[in-house]
């Protein structure tokens, strides 16, 4: 069973898995990741090693996942968002844009850290639904989650993330 710790540095292992960290920066981060109490695709973006677009694209590349590219509103099914609470998306940077056209049954979910089981089997049973998985920049999905879920579906949460 993965502890909250491994979690927490998915992406930074992937990356180590696929040589693009060598051992002392992949130190350094994991010294930052613990100090700062933060996941490893926040420290990368906060240490400047990797711009939210090169985190994407590599996130996209290794999992073998879909990279989602300027986001819209239009692009999501409101059936779906609603059904992950506000908090869950915000806190985790998830937004489901609805069915996937090519799996008809399967929902799109867009993650900015799609290495993330514990997140994806919650969501998944929330969703009811087996999931098509993509990544998108951290700043895309926040942007859009600020912009779909209605204000009244914010408010009682947002002092508390």
């Amino acid at each position: 069973m993965p502890t909250e710790n491994s979690y927490k540095a998915g992406v930074l292992n992937l990356l180590v898995a696929h040589g693009e960290i060598d051992e002392i920066t992949h130190m350094a981060v994991s010294a930052y990741m613990e100090k700062q109490n933060r996941c490893s695709l926040r420290t990368l973006l906060e240490t400047h090693l990797y711009s939210e677009t090169q985190l994407a694209d590599k996130i996209g590349q290794y999992l073998k996942v879909s990279r989602m590219i300027d986001l819209k509103l239009e692009q999501i099914d409101t059936d779906f968002f609603k059904k992950i609470p506000f908090p869950l998306a915000k806190k985790n940077m998830v937004i489901a844009l609805g069915y996937d056209e090519l799996s008809p049954e399967r929902i799109v979910l867009v993650m900015a850290d799609p290495t993330r089981e514990d997140i994806i089997q919650e969501i998944k049973q929330i969703l009811g639904g087996p999931l098509t998985l993509a990544v998108a920049e951290r700043s895309e999905i926040k942007r859009l989650i600020n912009n779909a879920y209605p204000l009244e579906l914010q408010l009682p949460t947002l002092f508390s993330i």
